[in-house]
């Protein structure tokens, strides 16, 4: 692949994991032992910010992030991102920051 492009196949399918798991962290952090903690509106901004999240971090590190294997049998590699994806996958983890940590105020705050 050419340097300071994308592979948008790998990037795709980075996120798509990553949402996955940040929507179940999300759904896990917000229903407790004892049910939902979170106001109902607060809740969904939570999950979804979560999302989110998870999706970002999972463009930005690729394999590193699910093959950690002890003796790197594999080697991992990063998803190749040119300016867009990096733009695109930082801009994911902020958002989804933003809205968890809106989330967690506007709980505090009713």
């Amino acid at each position: 692949m050419a340097e300071g492009r994308t592979n948008w196949v790998s990037w795709v399918l980075q996120g798509l994991l990553g949402s996955i798991c940040g929507l179940y962290f999300g759904y896990r952090l917000s229903h407790m032992r004892d049910g939902p903690w979170m106001q109902p509106g607060c809740t969904a901004m939570s999950i979804w910010g979560m999302t989110l999240l998870g999706a970002g971090i999972a463009t930005i590190y690729g394999d590193q992030l699910w093959m950690q294997f002890p003796s790197q049998i594999y080697p991992t590699e990063k998803v190749s991102s040119g300016r867009v994806g990096r733009f695109l996958s930082h801009s994911m983890c902020a958002i989804g920051a933003g809205l968890v940590v809106a989330a967690l105020i506007m709980n505090w705050m009713t």
